[in-house]
């Protein structure tokens, strides 16, 4: 299947060569350089072994003890049931 894009000869008609030329290789140079290091290290992280019961566990671990979470939660257990009945 291809991806909807301009047609093939649009590089091949006269009024678009302006505007070819304006973009010069530097930036496809970039691009290409860009996606073949991220290629590249894609690559390497999945042929890591990973355990990701590991990795998930650490981040729950790591989310809990936040104090973000730790401290709204260490305020609701210091609430006695009776100062809750009252309210």
């Amino acid at each position: 299947e291809t991806l909807p894009g301009p047609e093939p000869d649009v590089a091949e008609q006269p009024e678009y060569e302006p505007l070819l030329r304006e973009f010069g290789t530097s930036g496809v140079q970039n691009l290409l350089d860009t996606l073949l290091n991220r290629r590249l290290e894609a690559r390497e992280s999945f042929d890591q072994n990973i355990d990701s019961k590991s990795v998930i566990l650490q981040f729950i671990v790591s989310a809990l003890n936040s104090p973000a979470l730790a401290e709204p939660i260490a305020e609701l257990r210091s609430i006695s049931p009776e100062s809750l009945l009252q309210s």
